[in-house]
């Protein structure tokens, strides 16, 4: 999938939502393929390769389900494990950004700034 190049713009915008999302342990930006564009993560060897991959795939899932329930489009996905919640938010129809949070610790906030970023990221990659 041809597209934006990673750039330090992107990797600040990811830096900026864990950084203010209290519990945010990492964030993503990736191409619905869970190919990653721009990480940052507070956890040494992140591995946003499997995570970005895994969530795409979950993305895909979620999509083809609404469809066949005709729920209308996927606006966000929110997954929660023992010890880890993820929330992914489409930007546009080619990437998301994602959220990894510890537990399900400021999940709302966590939403309201993967929206507000989502918007804001959409102007460049998009």
């Amino acid at each position: 999938m041809p597209g934006p190049q990673p750039t330090d713009e992107y990797h600040e915008y990811v830096k900026q939502v864990v950084l203010e999302v209290p519990g945010a342990l990492a964030a993503s930006i990736a191409g619905v393929d869970g190919i990653s564009l721009a990480g940052y993560s507070q956890v040494p060897d992140f591995d946003f390769g499997l995570v970005d991959a895994e969530l795409a795939s979950m993305h895909r899932t979620s999509q083809k389900a609404s469809s066949g329930m005709t729920a209308g489009e996927v606006g966000e996905v929110v997954v929660v494990c023992a010890n880890a919640t993820f929330i992914v938010h489409p930007i546009g129809d080619e990437f998301y950004l994602s959220i990894t949070l510890k537990g399900e610790k400021s999940l709302g906030m966590a939403r309201v700034v993967a929206r507000r970023m989502a918007d804001e990221l959409k102007k460049s990659l998009v």
